[in-house]
């Protein structure tokens, strides 16, 4: 049974390594051979903002090539492309076949270190070598974190797929997963065509894409999971393999009025229910809810008091909604009757909330080393990390020894700044910092600066600055070096990046007519005003309702020589009492992160404390824009749209001025520090 996808994908392959500057585009005008009736259009468009694909370039016209077998290392570039991680750049190549400093040479030894390709004895990569499914199951379950061990012993319906195989267990977690179909046989030696590949990618990447994901271990309403049953007030109700109407091809079938369902998960209208043994998804509106399941004190379940309610717990603050999208990996659970507590501490015996057995997957949010912050029914917890172990951990780009200092693309017009002797002082805010004899990494070296050391900047020229250091006068990277005005204006000459986040066909988040994309353009515009008239050079990543991808923006800061960037965005949540501003940072540059973390502080409480926000913090998460800078990055969520509290200030003028002069003022206190 083949049950085609879903929403909108992801990118096509990078299979020539021309570096083209790819915008998003959807399938059909992007690939002359993909048009929107393709079966793969959908995870191709999607894919596309990930920069995955380039394709072929036959004639002036773009082809996809669906039918080819894909290659080693195309494989290699779009599943690190999917997943935003960066290549690796070695001074020694690992495999003999693979020429150093190529484009396949840096995903080859990424995907190498990530441990997603098998090692062969003869050190061959062999990059042009058609991959085949056995490869494609290890390499995606390995990269998407399927934990194949579990499903080593899951039955799977393929003959020509043996319990022998070492293949076996990944193949049995992208089948129990929703990422391969189910067939009597699926030919495991066999070739990986480049459209097979893209939806098998599209689909361990983005869930909406996937084939009914079968249920583990879920065998009755009294098992966790389940939080209550519904009753069907309709004939032929649509049963869907995803919570989208607007696709056709995911509907498994039909119920009538009378059928009741198992719940497991309420949100956003649909119904994520269990259907022949299967999840699967209903319109909400069209059920009626005969019993809600809660939590007891002793960590059980019970009936709700009023069937169609949901009750609340009086230890838990309203505000307690974990987002899965920002949590910092997954444990497995280790012992039987571990306690969930909602505070970390064993002596307080009123705060424990449930117990949790072995083999228990838990969300974890923060580690503090003794204690894990996790998603305890839909609510934060805590548990000790003693009695678990992590199958998932988000990872943090490896850097090379020394950082790769870019040589962007010479924008249309970046001045030269020449400084007055003494009236800029760089601090270096990494250790290792080269101090070059000319402005360029192939210059020799003259000295080492480490974090704190201060320099006296004489001019600055695209990315590299003369300076002084003792008595010794030579160029270094910029992006390494807190520029700080002494004459004063800490703002003049500064080159800030403002990114509206968001914008043309993508609204972000809504409500009624209220479009993220609108808002945070409102805001960032009153910012570079004001930015500018203190003498900064501020440039926008959008100026309209266009959209950059996420890409885009990071190469446009790159190429216009940017100092500090701030992306500003508007929040949403499930829960409508969620509500406040929280600001991100990335741990990416060794020690560049303390000047993420200032000045996302200072923006942060800027916010807060003028637009009377509730104080989300300054939070550590490798969001693509601010992770994949190496200049003082932040993303600003002011506040979510979602409460009707934020919602009031996020649509009045007055309070857009008010997070507008917040955010220059966080600005200005992060370079007023010396």
């Amino acid at each position: 049974m083949t049950v085609k996808k879903i929403t909108s994908v992801f990118l096509a392959l990078l299979l020539t390594f021309s570096a083209l500057g790819v915008q998003q585009a959807s399938a059909s005008a992007k690939f002359a051979d993909i048009p929107s009736s393709h079966e793969i259009y959908d995870e191709l468009t999607y894919l596309s903002d990930f920069n995955v694909s380039s394709g072929y370039l036959v004639n002036g016209s773009r082809y996809f090539k669906p039918d080819n077998n894909i290659t080693k290392s195309q494989a290699s570039i779009m599943v690190i492309n999917a997943l935003q991680y960066q290549t690796l750049r070695l001074e020694r190549s690992s495999f003999v076949d693979v020429k150093i400093g190529t484009t396949v040479s840096l995903y080859a030894e990424r995907v190498r270190k990530m441990g997603y390709v098998e090692l062969s004895a003869d050190k061959k990569f062999n990059p042009n070598k058609a991959f085949t499914l056995n490869e494609t199951s290890y390499m995606l379950a390995n990269a998407f974190k399927l934990n194949p061990d579990k499903y080593s012993n899951e039955p799977i319906p393929y003959t020509d797929v043996p319990k022998t195989s070492k293949y076996y267990k990944y193949i049995s977690a992208l089948y129990h997963n929703g990422i391969l179909e189910e067939a009597t046989t699926i030919k495991p030696t066999a070739p990986v065509t480049r459209g097979k590949f893209v939806e098998y990618l599209a689909r361990a990447k983005n869930k909406s894409f996937r084939i009914n994901e079968e249920v583990q271990g879920v065998t009755s309403p009294e098992n966790n999971g389940i939080i209550g049953k519904v009753k069907v007030t309709v004939d032929n109700l649509n049963v869907r393999s995803s919570a989208n109407s607007a696709i056709s091809t995911n509907k498994v079938g039909q119920v009538n009025k009378g059928t009741t369902f198992s719940v497991v998960e309420d949100k956003n209208g649909w119904l994520k229910v269990i259907y022949n043994n299967k999840y699967a998804y209903v319109s909400k509106q069209y059920t009626t809810y005969i019993e809600k399941v809660t939590e007891d004190s002793q960590g059980g379940t019970k009936p709700a008091d009023k069937p169609g309610t949901t009750p609340t717990n009086p230890t838990t603050p309203s505000n307690n909604v974990p987002n899965l999208d920002l949590s910092i990996g997954k444990v497995e659970v280790t012992v039987d009757n571990l306690n969930v507590r909602s505070s970390a501490n064993t002596s307080i015996s009123t705060n424990k909330i449930g117990q949790v057995d072995a083999g228990t997957i838990l969300y974890v949010f923060e580690d503090d080393g003794e204690w894990l912050k996790v998603n305890y029914n839909a609510r934060f917890g805590y548990v000790s990390k003693e009695f678990t172990k992590y199958i998932t951990k988000v990872p943090e780009p490896v850097e090379n020894e020394e950082p790769n200092k870019p040589e962007p693309e010479e924008p249309a017009e970046v001045p030269d700044e020449i400084v007055p002797n003494g009236d800029v002082i760089g601090r270096v805010t990494v250790d290792g910092l080269r101090m070059r004899k000319g402005p360029g990494a192939s210059y020799e070296a003259i000295d080492t600066l480490n974090t704190g050391d201060k320099v006296v900047v004489h001019s600055i020229s695209k990315n590299w600055a003369k300076v002084t250091y003792g008595n010794k006068e030579g160029y270094t990277h910029k992006s390494y070096l807190k520029l700080l005005n002494q004459n004063g204006n800490v703002l003049e000459n500064r080159i800030i990046i403002l990114d509206p986040g968001h914008g043309g066909k993508d609204p972000g988040t809504h409500y009624s007519n209220y479009n993220e994309k609108d808002i945070v353009l409102k805001i960032s515009n009153l910012v570079k005003q004001k930015l500018e008239a203190s003498g900064a050079n501020v440039l926008m990543t959008r100026t309209g309702d266009t959209y950059p991808t996420l890409q885009d923006r990071v190469d446009f800061t790159a190429n216009n020589y940017g100092e500090l960037f701030v992306s500003i965005h508007v929040n949403s949540a499930d829960s409508t009492s969620a509500k406040g501003t929280e600001t991100y940072y990335s741990i990416t540059s060794g020690d560049m992160y303390k000047e993420d973390i200032d000045l996302a502080t200072y923006i942060n409480s800027e916010i807060v404390k003028n637009a009377d926000m509730v104080d989300r913090g300054v939070r550590n998460y490798p969001f693509y824009v601010v992770r994949n800078m190496i200049i003082p990055s932040v993303l600003v969520e002011v506040g979510f749209i979602s409460n009707s509290q934020d919602r009031a200030k996020l649509v009045d003028s007055k309070y857009i001025e008010i997070y507008a002069d917040s955010i220059y003022n966080g600005i200005v206190k992060y370079y007023s520090k010396q």
